[in-house]
């Protein structure tokens, strides 16, 4: 699981700025750290900068020589771009830059005569500097047109994109056992527990906006095992569009290809509280009264990827009374995905059993981001948090959107309220040391638990919720 340090300070402030000493931590008391590294290492060097002059190269009739404006003067470079022109704002390596040359080496830029010209310095193609996915090529010999960002010139590159993050990936199976912590928030709990961070002052809470209007869907759930707690909401007024810069940046430091507003909402909130959501286009549903069951043997479902599943028995599916429309906890049907002419959404946040979940996705093959979040465990309490946020982010991201129906929260399971007692004399056998009650308690508290206390026990109260949602 990839964390990403722009998206955790949302929630908290570092208080240890060594990312040596960070890794250390966590490896020793959380889990251990695979890789922990800048985004924009090579773009640190490399600055925004704007042709201003072009003039053709007297010894070469495919290469041009361009005046450059840097930020701090003007450098004059030759460039074999071929879609070079005056104003256009470029990726710029000074003298010195390390890039990458021939697709295959990187090395560092010095002054060069190029057909009996001085060139001092280069204008990048994404190729050369680790960007190709993000900005692939649409013609041979193409250089990054950067002329949409608005960033001042000389800006560094992992600056005016947006790429100054510093990722962290951590080994899933060392966090199997701690299904809380599969979250940028959950993490961030971790951090702040760990004594490497202090939490920043709550966001309040969106709250979804009232609608009296009757949910067009009726979901039953056929037997409560298999989906514990339900939420969802019908919106109208969808604009499918692009996501907004920071939600692209923070899904592709954590491993997620961006596709479009809504499909990324979804995803984004999966990483950011833990709780995996899915949109569905409610014009391509066939029916409206839908039933969560298990898999009859021999049933098929085409999911999202376009792949068709021929099922056994014992999978969670929803059915629309016409249509399997969900592989429920592992992916959603293709044929009600959201695309591009896409208006209306039924948007649901369900739990759904782990142990089914997980026998699916062994069974057939299968697994995805939200299968690994279900089979650890995601508390019930989650689902209107998650769908709330996913409801403003939607809302945010599309100004015509508008909430439609109720709310529909359908709890087959209650949660269970539990109080733990933690003597302290039991607590200083167990480990072999002493630890102050203060540092006891804070650390319980800043890991969600609401704490009281008498002359023997520390009385450590938490219904999940309070363990899930401290902030």
């Amino acid at each position: 699981m990839k964390l990403s340090f722009n998206w955790l300070s949302e929630f908290i402030e570092f208080t240890e700025t060594d990312h040596n000493v960070i890794k250390e931590v966590i490896t020793a008391n959380s889990a251990e750290v695979e890789t922990m590294e800048n985004t924009g290492e090579l773009l640190q060097h490399i600055v925004l900068a704007e042709i201003v002059k072009l003039e053709p190269h007297p010894e070469a009739d495919k290469l041009q020589l361009a005046t450059v404006n840097e930020g701090s003067g003007s450098i004059r470079v030759v460039c074999g771009g071929s879609n070079l022109k005056v104003g256009m704002k470029i990726a710029f390596a000074k003298v010195g830059t390390v890039v990458k040359l021939g697709g295959q080496e990187f090395l560092e830029l010095k002054p060069i005569k190029i057909r009996g010209v001085e060139s001092t310095g280069m204008i990048c193609a994404s190729t050369e500097i680790g960007l190709e996915e993000k900005f692939p090529l649409k013609q041979e010999k193409e250089v990054l047109d950067l002329s949409h960002l608005s960033a001042p010139l000389g800006t560094t590159l992992d600056r005016a994109l947006g790429m100054n993050d510093t990722v962290i990936d951590i080994d899933n199976h060392a966090i199997t056992n701690r299904s809380d912590l599969f979250s940028q928030l959950g993490f961030a709990r971790e951090l702040v527990s760990n004594g490497l961070a202090q939490w920043k002052k709550s966001r309040k809470q969106f709250e979804i906006p009232k609608e009296n209007a009757e949910p067009p869907i009726q979901v039953h759930i056929n037997e409560p095992e298999l989906c514990p707690r339900y939420s969802a909401i019908y919106l109208t007024g969808i604009e499918v569009k692009e996501s907004s810069d920071t939600i692209k940046e923070r899904l592709s430091a954590c491993g997620i290809r961006p596709i479009n507003n809504i499909v990324d909402v979804t995803n984004y909130v999966m990483l950011e509280l833990g709780m995996p959501l899915h949109a569905f286009d409610f014009d391509q549903l066939a029916g409206k009264k839908w039933e969560i069951r298990r898999s009859k043997k021999g049933e098929t479902v085409v999911t999202l990827d376009q792949k068709k599943h021929q099922l056994p028995s014992d999978v969670i599916v929803i059915d629309d009374g016409q249509d399997l429309v969900d592989l429920c906890g592992i992916m959603g049907g293709y044929q009600s995905g959201i695309n591009n002419k896409t208006n209306k959404i039924w948007l649901h946040a369900p739990i759904f059993n782990k142990q089914l979940v997980r026998q699916a996705g062994r069974t057939l093959n299968h697994t995805s981001d939200a299968s690994t979040r279900y089979e650890k465990g995601v508390d019930a309490e989650l689902t209107t948090k998650g769908l709330a946020r996913a409801v403003e982010l939607i809302l945010e991201s599309c100004p015509g959107a508008k909430v439609a129906s109720k709310e529909v929260d359908i709890v087959s399971i209650p949660t269970e309220q539990r109080v733990l007692s933690l003597r302290q004399a039991r607590l200083d056998h167990l480990i072999g040391v002493t630890i102050p009650k203060a540092k006891i308690v804070s650390t319980l508290e800043n890991l969600g638990f609401g704490i009281t206390e008498n002359k023997e026990d520390l009385m450590s109260k938490f219904p999940v919720i309070a363990c899930k949602t401290s902030i």
